[in-house]
């Protein structure tokens, strides 16, 4: 409370390229053990009653209506990353056996490996 927060940037600056090189680093080692993108990405999608379109809106809707509440004080940004989360997803669900979305979890999951 008695740090002012312009002081604050400097270690905002070091947690965010260490939390990138983690993120980077879980990229390569789930790539470099399955080989490939893993199984998420040979999937067909399934929308429901054959409505692409409505499909779509209701995941759109969906997502933004989660993310709504949390958006302005969540430090868990990583799940709006687009390909390179949704590779380490899909190989971490190859070798665990488990499909996990959420970094941390994975992480704590691995040390336990």
């Amino acid at each position: 409370m008695r740090i002012p927060p312009e002081k604050l940037q400097k270690p905002f600056i070091i947690s965010s390229v260490m939390f990138g090189g983690t993120l980077l680093g879980l990229l390569i080692w789930a790539v470099s053990n399955v080989h490939s993108a893993g199984p998420l990405f040979k999937e067909p999608g399934k929308p429901e009653n054959g409505s692409i379109g409505w499909a779509m809106m209701f995941g759109i809707t969906a997502i933004l209506g989660s993310w709504g509440g949390g958006t302005l004080g969540q430090s868990d940004w990583t799940r709006y990353a687009n390909r390179p989360w949704i590779i380490v997803t899909s190989c971490a669900q190859q070798i665990t056996g488990q499909l996990i979305w959420e970094p941390f979890q994975l992480l704590s999951l691995l040390q336990d490996f």
